[in-house]
């Protein structure tokens, strides 16, 4: 019950923080699904056979899109780069002539990236594109193999 519950409120706050920037959250829904959309478009009639089988294989390009741009936002909102970002300050302050370190270490770095990032729920749109292609994907694949048998 308390897990019902607790799932219930997280829902809730998804839901209220989806709608506090509904337009930017519906503008990148779009953006990326006509991405999707577009490479299942290009490889289908550019690159693979127009068939059912070329079909799974556009489909599995429209997954992995939005896919891979939610995993990219969430290394990023997550400060993957942010080793990558101190490495290069620090570089710089060594060549100049009387080197000022700006930050203490990557723990102080990281804490004032953090409050600086923008905490925005941009991954709610995409993971939807995500699914919604992902069901796609299992759809067009069970229909090719009812098809051939394979």
């Amino acid at each position: 019950m308390l897990q019902k519950r607790l799932f219930r409120t997280n829902m809730k706050q998804l839901w209220l923080r989806f709608k506090e920037d509904l337009l930017a959250n519906i503008i990148v829904f779009f953006i990326v699904a006509i991405l999707s959309t577009v490479g299942f478009l290009l490889y289908f009639f550019l690159a693979g056979p127009q068939n059912i089988y070329g079909a799974t294989n556009a489909s599995l390009i429209a997954f992995c899109i939005p896919a891979d741009i939610l995993a990219f936002y969430l290394l990023a909102r997550f400060g993957t780069f942010d080793t990558l970002g101190y490495g290069t300050s620090y570089l710089v302050g060594m060549f100049r002539i009387h080197p000022k370190k700006k930050y203490k270490d990557l723990v102080e770095y990281r804490d004032i990236k953090d409050s600086k990032r923008h905490k925005t729920y941009y991954y709610i749109p995409m993971g939807l594109v995500t699914i919604i292609t992902l069901l796609i994907l299992i759809i067009v694949y069970i229909i090719y193999k009812n098809t051939f048998h394979v």
